[in-house]
């Protein structure tokens, strides 16, 4: 939980008094009042005017109150008072404390016994009025099977409902499952088209697994250009394992010819992302001197990043280089082990 300031008057504009004195308070200018005070990052003042709404039984106020008990960064964590808001805030009109309770009822700690039909049908109602999180939601619990069994057509229904609303994820995630044949047949065109749709809505990973596509020329002709345009995109976004990707192109000259310097400064970027792929590429580099001066103290250093991370190759290449006694004369940089990642779910 962050560390907050205690809430003293002082904090508060006049309106803001004004607004946590009156009795006829409008709810709505209340609520304006809490965006502004969320958007400062004035948690304490927040928090107050959420408890007036909430005194006055409005149900926006009273959700946010849950998510707050719910996510603990603003208040101490508390499921207890989490599911005590929602349930108030949903007898006073609120639909998205339903998403949001029927969530809690599906996942983490209170999915268990009658909490998952409560959850399920809570969720089921919110696609009433064509909640696009709900039917997200609701593809998870399916694809994932943990408190329910595991159903991978209905999984895949509704995150197509969750996509055809403009749910990011869910696009993403269908066009990841089109690409590797995950519970469907694989279907390269339908692949680009959720991909497509994914970045249009805001999903940063997308753009790695779009050029890649256009690398591989699958269902589509293959087109290098296009395929660094998108891992480009993807990586200055913030996406490092775009960045491998590019790596990985000038480091085996992979429909570009090859270039370790382009390679070096790929894997650097990716390594300022805290990309782990980008860490064992790096450590290459810098073990075969490949657009950087050899340097082993530093290859061992990114391998061991890597390899601390699940990263097999590296903790196969720290083991072999802390077994040796002395490096010999020559050596050939590895050609395959270095690989190019598509995004998971």
């Amino acid at each position: 939980m962050a560390k907050i300031s205690q809430f003293n008057e002082e904090m508060l504009t006049n309106d803001e008094k004004l607004l946590l004195s009156d009795p006829n308070v409008d709810i709505d200018k209340l609520m304006v009042c809490v965006q502004e005070e969320i958007d400062k990052k004035n948690y304490p003042v927040m928090l107050k005017l959420l408890e007036r709404g909430a005194e006055l039984g409005s149900g926006r106020a009273l959700n946010e109150l849950g998510a707050a008990y719910l996510e603990g960064e603003v208040v101490e964590e508390d499921l207890g008072k989490a599911e005590e808001y929602f349930v108030k805030a949903i007898i006073n009109g609120s639909n998205r404390a339903k998403f949001n309770l029927g969530l809690m009822y599906v996942e983490g700690p209170l999915a268990k016994g009658d909490n998952v039909q409560k959850g399920l049908a809570l969720l089921n109602e919110c696609l009433t009025y064509e909640d696009k999180d709900a039917y997200f939601a609701l593809g998870q619990v399916y694809d994932a099977g943990h408190c329910v069994k595991r159903d991978a057509q209905k999984s895949t229904e509704f995150y197509e409902k969750a996509a055809e609303l403009g749910h990011a994820v869910a696009c993403f995630n269908l066009g990841t499952k089109y690409t590797i044949g995950s519970d469907v047949r694989i279907d390269y065109q339908k692949a680009r088209a959720y991909l497509e749709k994914a970045v249009e809505y805001g999903h940063i990973k997308a753009y790695c697994n779009l050029g890649f596509l256009y690398l591989k020329g699958q269902g589509v002709p293959k087109d290098t250009d296009k395929a660094m345009e998108y891992f480009l995109k993807g990586g200055s976004c913030g996406d490092g394992e775009c960045y491998n990707n590019l790596g990985y192109m000038y480091y085996m000259g992979d429909g570009v010819p090859m270039n370790h310097d382009k390679a070096f400064e790929y894997f650097s970027q990716g390594v300022k992302l805290d990309n782990t792929n980008t860490h064992y590429g790096l450590g290459i580099c810098y073990e075969y001197g490949l657009g950087t001066p050899p340097d082993m103290k530093a290859a061992l250093k990114y391998y061991r990043i890597a390899a601390e991370r699940g990263h097999g190759a590296a903790a196969a290449r720290l083991q072999l280089l802390k077994s040796e006694n002395s490096r010999p004369p020559k050596k050939q940089s590895p050609t395959k082990k270095t690989k190019q990642r598509r995004r998971k779910k």
